[in-house]
């Protein structure tokens, strides 16, 4: 049996047309193991970019390097999180820009 073809961690297989739990860190059917696995760490480096540029606020630098520094971070960024969504596909961007949607913040029912 291949890998989609299994259930999380179990050995049982799964139905022929159903898709992973919602929340499964398993690449959906179709997809390849290698283009899922490097979609999802660019999205993390692209997430780990953003978060660094407060941090480079707090750097000893002149304003200049920080403007500079901060732009390039962001262009960078932005360049690798598209890269990464085309890697990931359509549904997981959905789900990355659902989960950080600023209306569902306050919501109680579940992403």
């Amino acid at each position: 049996m291949t890998r989609p073809e299994m259930l999380g961690g179990s050995n049982e297989p799964r139905p022929p047309g159903e898709t992973p739990e919602k929340g499964s860190t398993i690449p959906p059917p179709g997809r390849s193991r290698w283009r899922w696995t490097l979609g999802v760490a660019l999205m993390a480096v692209s997430v780990a970019l953003f978060v660094a540029v407060p941090v480079v606020l707090f750097l000893p630098l002149s304003v200049c390097w920080k403007a500079g520094a901060i732009a390039i971070l962001l262009v960078v960024e932005e360049a690798i999180f598209w890269v990464a969504a085309l890697l990931l596909g359509r549904e997981a961007v959905r789900r990355y820009r659902r989960f950080f949607d600023p209306r569902s913040l306050f919501d109680k029912k579940p992403r």
